[in-house]
């Protein structure tokens, strides 16, 4: 307290020049520049954890756009096989075991709704 109001009469009386004066806190130790820091073993780890971290994400959003595009095409295969079944009632005189097995093969994951459709035709076709 007493060398903080001595520097300030000095200061206030013009004969000494404020800028001459260095201000020593009264701990004189070095700083430790480590207390913030992590050790170089320990970043590289981090840098290699979050390099691990940032593959997984990009190969989780490969995969998920993979499963997307795989669901946007049986939508669309679906919406075609429904399109060829329409035609089909549209027009019944072009519903015959031809145009059936065309369409097994053309849309081979539908085989089961096809061949039910078929033993109907066959079953209708065998009570006329």
């Amino acid at each position: 307290m007493k060398k903080t109001l001595i520097f300030l009469i000095f200061l206030c009386s013009g004969s000494v020049n404020a800028d001459n004066y260095i201000l020593i806190p009264k701990n004189n130790n070095p700083y430790d520049y480590s207390i913030n820091s992590q050790s170089p073993s320990q970043s590289a780890a981090d840098g290699f954890n979050n390099g691990v971290k940032m593959a997984k994400m990009l190969e989780q959003g490969r995969q998920q756009r993979e499963i997307n595009q795989a669901r946007a095409e049986k939508n669309k295969r679906e919406i075609e096989y429904r399109t060829e079944l329409k035609k089909f009632y549209d027009k019944p005189e072009t519903l015959n075991d031809e145009n059936l097995m065309k369409l097994m093969i053309l849309y081979p994951e539908y085989q089961d709704t096809t061949e039910k459709i078929q033993n109907s035709y066959h079953k209708l076709g065998s009570n006329k």
